[in-house]
């Protein structure tokens, strides 16, 4: 197992701090940015990435397929239980299906900030708040913990990071203009 699910653990102490504290106008936020990390983000980001830059439409693409591939394979590996599933007094705002670890509303929320920052590399801090803010929701919605959310940032930066070196590796001038952001 990844971590243990005992009360006194970080992991739990911090799930709860950020879990317990609701209001309705909250909900009504977090629901909006969960909208950041759903699948619904990969049709708008491709239609724009086709209109803006198709390059970047493939690599964007590519990062989906291999966060996706990523995310399933370490829910099945570490098949780690949902919080709602292992705590008392859990306030569960959505419906959660599969395993815990990692986050994949989370993952694809760092792919789409990733690639959105190689167009825009003075948003990147807004970008990165907003992948923050999707990782918070589902804490907040009772659906992950912490530790979750971190790992599918990584997967997200991993695999983000994986295929653009794939693609753009020959292509210098891409690849000189786009390598500072990984380092």
């Amino acid at each position: 197992m990844i971590y243990d699910h005992n009360p006194n653990s970080f992991n739990v102490r911090l799930f709860y701090k950020i879990n317990k504290r609701h209001s309705s106008m909250l909900d009504r936020f977090f629901l909006i940015v969960s909208f950041m990390g759903n699948g619904w983000i990969v049709l708008l980001l491709s239609l724009f990435f086709y209109w803006r830059e198709k390059n970047i439409l493939f690599a964007f693409l590519t990062s989906v397929l291999i966060n996706t591939l990523g995310v399933r394979y370490l829910k099945k590996r570490y098949k780690a239980p949902r919080p709602a599933s292992v705590l008392k007094d859990v306030r569960l705002l959505k419906e959660y299906h599969l395993e815990s670890f990692p986050s994949g509303d989370t993952a694809l929320a760092s792919v789409a900030a990733l690639c959105l920052s190689f167009l825009y590399p003075q948003l990147i801090p807004l970008f990165l708040f907003c992948v923050f803010l999707v990782a918070y929701g589902r804490v907040y919605f009772g659906v992950h913990f912490p530790y979750d959310t971190i790992g599918g940032m990584l997967v997200g930066l991993l695999s983000t990071s994986l295929s653009w070196v794939f693609i753009f590796a020959s292509q210098d001038l891409f690849a000189i203009r786009y390598l500072p952001l990984f380092i």
